[in-house]
């Protein structure tokens, strides 16, 4: 399964939502029941699927769908570059 396909997935499972309504511009701030407890699921979640540590100021800048990926994606580089 390709990143983008993990993280949609990590988000219809934290924010119950429409697999249609997630897409590059998705905000997090605009989902309902985005709070703090789902905000920690969503977190651990990507950590745990991606095999990687976010530090906090990678997590404090996962506001949006396009945010994560790029930081997703740059965890993922870096660890294949070691």
């Amino acid at each position: 399964m390709e990143t983008e396909e993990k993280l949609k997935s990590i988000i219809l499972d934290v924010l119950q939502s429409d697999v249609n309504k997630v897409g590059e511009n998705t905000s997090f701030l605009n989902y309902e029941n985005w709070d703090s407890m789902n905000f920690m699921l969503f977190v651990m979640d990507v950590e745990r699927v991606f095999d990687i540590s976010l530090t906090n100021t990678e997590i404090v800048e996962m506001t949006s769908y396009n945010k994560t990926l790029i930081i997703i994606s740059q965890k993922i580089f870096n660890a294949s570059e070691n």
